[in-house]
């Protein structure tokens, strides 16, 4: 038996690893997704363990090179989109992308920001990344997606100022206040990580010494 549910996460990374782990500690693994569905069957409460990995910045075919990887070594993955975008034949420009990672297409790398890894379930947590500096690297490039949806909004916000059109004064202070609760949900994860980040930078100074 098969159980949907719908959801998207601001905090995509951290907040989604978390839900789907939660998740599988109810008896629930992962058996599909999609833009905003999951899709879920029933299993043994822990018996699976979830990562999730941004590859938004890659190009197309480092991130289906890094993806092959991981299913070589027989881990399961999903494809999952970052923002909520319905195309086809569609050329998108990522300014915190690495390289040719600034460029997407779809088909292609386009919804395919994320790799959500499914493996069993072991006595020590699963990490992607186990190296400080690969971690680091892996925040950073989180930190640039976050922040650039954050100035994103921040120029909106600010732009609605600019209109002089007093007959649309209370739709523009609706549209403002989703603008402002988006900034917010995506400036949460932004901070934390920046702090996450600072600790660990902190960690790898006390290891040289």
């Amino acid at each position: 038996m098969t159980m949907r549910t719908i959801k998207y996460f601001f905090d995509f990374i951290d907040g989604q690893e978390q839900w789907l782990n939660k998740m599988s500690q109810n008896g629930y693994r992962l058996v599909k997704c999609g833009k905003l569905i999951y899709e879920f069957e029933k299993c043994t409460p822990n018996e699976y363990e979830y990562a999730v990995e941004l590859v938004g910045q890659m190009s197309e075919r480092k991130r289906k090179e890094y993806q092959d990887l991981f299913e070589e070594l027989e881990y399961k993955v999903f494809t999952k989109n970052l923002n909520i975008n319905f195309s086809f034949g569609k050329i998108k420009f990522r300014p915190w992308g690495n390289g040719w990672g600034k460029i997407t297409t779809s088909p292609g790398s386009y919804n395919k920001e994320l790799l959500i890894i499914e493996t069993l379930m072991s006595e020590s947590k699963f990490e992607i990344h186990t190296d400080i500096e690969d971690k680091l690297i892996a925040y950073q490039n989180v930190i640039n997606s976050l922040l650039y949806a954050v100035i994103m909004m921040i120029v909106l916000i600010a732009v609605s100022f600019v209109s002089n059109e007093q007959v649309f004064e209370e739709v523009l202070w609706g549209i403002r206040a989703i603008l402002i609760l988006f900034t917010v949900m995506w400036a949460v994860p932004l901070v934390k990580l920046i702090s996450k980040k600072l600790s660990l930078k902190e960690e790898s100074k006390i290891s040289e010494r």
